[in-house]
Parts: C-alpha cells; structure tokens; sequence
C-alpha cells in the first residue's frame, strides 16, 4: 500500500484530492506543515505527496513554490479540487454566539465576506480539518472552524452554515510529486511547470518570455517570489499549456535556460 503524504488532518481538502486521485488503496500520512510533506519524501518515509499550490481566488498557496524548486522532486500532474467550506461548531451553538473562527489562512481568505458579515475574530490555524479537531478536542464554545462538511463528521461537529466562500467556483490546484494521479481533474492539454531567474538588467524577463510567444505557447502563470539566498532578488515561476515533449515547446524551453542565470524545470505532464 502506497503511503501519501499530506498537510494536514483527516478530513483536509488535501486527503479528499488524494483519495479521489490516487483511489482508497493509499495510506494517508497526516503531516502539519508543507516543509513536512517535503522532508518526509526526501527521508523516503511515504511514496508520493499531495500538495496545495494555488486557489483560484486566494492565489498561491505560501511556500508550496519555494519548496519545490528546493527539492528535486518533480511534478507528476495536478488536481482542480472545486472547494466549498462550512463553518462548524461544537453541537448547539447558535450562528449569533459565535465570536471566533479558526482555519487555514488559505480558507479564511475564500470565505472573507462571509465572515466580515458575521464580525467575528479571524485565527490563522495551520489547516481547516486541524482547526476543527482543535475545536473539538476543546469543547470550544464560542468558537468555529472553516472546514468541510466531512471534516464536521469525522470530530463530532454541527454545520452552522454551508457554501460560505465568497465565490460557488472556489477551486484549489494541487500537485502530485512521488506519485501521479489515476485520473485528472483539469481543463485539458498539458502542462509544464519551471523556475527561472534573470539577469538584473533592463529586458531580461522579456527576453525569457518572448520564445513562448513566439512559439505559440500559452503561458498561463507566472509569478515573481523573494530568493531566498539573495536579498532583494527574484525567482520566477512560470507554467505553460503544453509539455516539454512537444518540439515547439522544449526549443521554447531551452532558449529560457539559454537566457536565464537559472532555470529548471519543475515538471511536466499530461492533463
């Protein structure tokens, strides 16, 4: 049995992605923090991990790309987990008593009108099914978690409210290292996800992009994050709708490496 390591507690977003992807005949391995996840892997204690890297209204999951152009664990394919949240308390509290909620940042962002109506205190916990254990293990009064509704289930919760993220087409994109998913759940094509930085002179990052434009590739993210071994420099993060096997793409590919002062690719797969 394939052991899978995941952020988070039974009842996570993370275990449902996993269990839907990979089928039941994983072991989950629960962990706390995404730096985990990654140690774990490299430890050789679980065959494969499922990780959050971004939400379609909160953005990029904090860390899940630092720590994949650290680690040399590629990208195997992703998941679109489509995320609906509740909020759940302890059995017969009532919506007007509660004055404190917990979660992951992620979920707090997600559910932000929602909870700026009810005016309540927001506390960033360290994952959705997690604040819901917390709450339970407890008996919190007063006091809720952003969860989902099977996370209600699995520690004795009452759903107060459902549906409470501020858009019905919430979804968060996970990836899959170790271990590829049976099935995608994805808007199709394929995908190839890399890391560059450029040289600190006018029209470096323009000189990195224009291959893809001139190839007819789609580059459908990118993002600038701090370099964690150079003050004030950057390392970006790209992903394009196509994989490296494509011919037009990996020329594309390897005109970026020739360009940049670093450049790897992260992964790149099928959808």
């Amino acid at each position: 049995m394939a052991k899978v390591a995941i952020q988070g507690e039974p009842g996570s977003y993370s275990e449902e992605t996993a269990l839907r992807a990979l089928g039941e005949g994983i072991l989950i391995v629960p962990l706390r923090t995404l730096e985990e996840v990654f140690q774990s892997l490299a430890r050789g204690d679980v065959d494969g991990a499922v990780i959050p890297v971004e939400n379609s209204r909160a953005g990029t999951v904090v860390g899940a790309l630092e720590l994949l152009a650290e680690y040399p664990f590629p990208v195997l394919g992703e998941w679109e987990l489509p995320v609906h949240h509740c909020l759940l308390a302890l059995p017969g509290e009532r919506l007007e008593a509660i004055h404190t909620v917990y979660s992951h940042p992620q979920a707090l962002a997600q559910c932000r009108q929602f909870l700026t109506q009810l005016n309540v205190r927001q506390e960033p916990w360290y994952d959705t099914a997690g604040s819901a254990r917390f709450i339970a293990e407890r008996r919190l009064e007063g006091v809720a978690a952003v969860a989902s509704r099977h996370a209600a289930s699995l520690y004795g919760l009452e759903v107060l409210a459902e549906n409470i993220e501020d858009a019905p087409d919430n979804v968060t994109r996970f990836y899959f290292l170790g271990l590829p998913p049976k099935a995608t759940r994805t808007r199709g094509g394929g995908r190839t996800v890399f890391v560059f930085s450029t040289p600190d002179e006018p029209g470096a990052l323009v000189r990195c992009l224009l291959p893809f434009a001139k190839a007819g590739i789609n580059l459908m993210k990118l993002e600038s994050r701090p370099n964690r071994r150079a003050p004030f420099s950057y390392t970006f993060y790209g992903v394009v709708t196509q994989t490296r096997s494509h011919p037009a793409c990996a020329e594309a590919l390897n005109e970026v490496a020739r360009t940049a002062t670093f450049f790897r690719i992260l992964g790149s797969y099928e959808v």
